[in-house]
């Protein structure tokens, strides 16, 4: 009996139309809902168009100065030099400017950060971009990696460790030391073994040759 009375208790009972929003309130009904993955995909879009100008925007030096030592080469400092050996340098890579870049290695007292830094070096000499370096300690430097020409233009022996180096103290090239570098520096080129190596890395000596134009080797 129950259920015949509410069957004529509803049977003219109509159900709700479904409400339409105007299109005004849709819009902002959705973006309610959605406006937090919309922030998210613009966040990600953006961070990758950066990461993209990085890799295709970023100009790829001529020349690349290797500073390594125990204090910090200030980036004023670095900037100056670069600056002045830009003057003697060539369009190497054909973009239509001069560019060189000192990359600095402070090999510290303090274990870790010395140990990180260390690592940073030896990953970039096993990549060999840089031909020329600024060094604290020439002898030091050779002693450890081997990779400096020697006086007479060759390369040490692979089962030599040797201290010796063709270096030019900063303070001594007159082509330069106008440019105060705050610290006592040498000059050292890197080495290449194979004609290959030679070969591509050869138009690098014309910026070696007027640095140290007029300049006597140091003692070491």
């Amino acid at each position: 009996m129950a259920s015949e009375y509410l069957k004529k208790k509803y049977q003219d009972v109509k159900p709700d139309e479904p409400l339409v929003l105007p299109p005004k309130e849709r819009r902002k009904n959705w973006w309610y809902y959605h406006k937090w993955q919309i922030v998210a995909v613009a966040a990600v879009l953006l961070l990758v168009g950066l990461l993209l100008k990085d890799i295709f925007c970023q100009t790829e030096p001529d020349y690349r100065i290797s500073y390594v030592g125990s204090e910090i080469l200030s980036d004023e400092t670095a900037e100056e030099a670069e600056k002045l050996l830009q003057t003697m340098g060539e369009d190497r890579n054909g973009d239509g400017q001069i560019l060189v870049q000192v990359d600095s290695y402070v090999i510290g007292e303090d274990d870790y950060t010395a140990y990180a830094m260390q690592m940073k070096l030896i990953s970039e000499l096993q990549i060999g971009d840089s031909e020329i370096f600024l060094l604290e300690d020439p002898a030091a430097f050779q002693q450890s990696y081997s990779l400096l020409l020697l006086a007479d233009g060759t390369m040490p022996e692979d089962d030599v460790i040797t201290t010796q180096c063709e270096c030019f103290a900063w303070r001594d090239c007159p082509a330069v030391n106008q440019l105060d570098l705050g610290m006592e520096l040498y000059l050292a080129r890197r080495g290449y073994v194979t004609e290959e190596e030679i070969s591509s890395h050869a138009d690098y000596i014309g910026l070696w040759q007027a640095i140290t134009a007029g300049a006597k080797p140091a003692e070491n």
